[in-house]
């Protein structure tokens, strides 16, 4: 039986785009959300990344349920 992939949530773009990385190097079916205040960077992040979606501030991204770590 496969389980749901585990859902995590990372705020900010600089140490935050690391963790990203070693997630998915380690379990690239890891779903990834992220929250930043630069957009641009948020935007070359979620790229490089391979992030399934931003929150627009870090408080909806604490706030979501569907998120399982942060």
């Amino acid at each position: 039986m496969k389980t749901k992939p585990l859902t995590i949530g990372i705020i900010g773009t600089g140490f935050g785009k690391t963790i990203g990385l070693n997630f998915k190097a380690v379990e690239p079916d890891i779903k990834i959300y992220y929250s930043g205040r630069n957009k641009e960077k948020l935007e070359n992040c979620v790229k490089e990344v391979g992030a399934d979606g931003v929150f627009p501030t870090w408080q909806d991204l604490v706030k979501d349920p569907n998120i399982d770590l942060v």
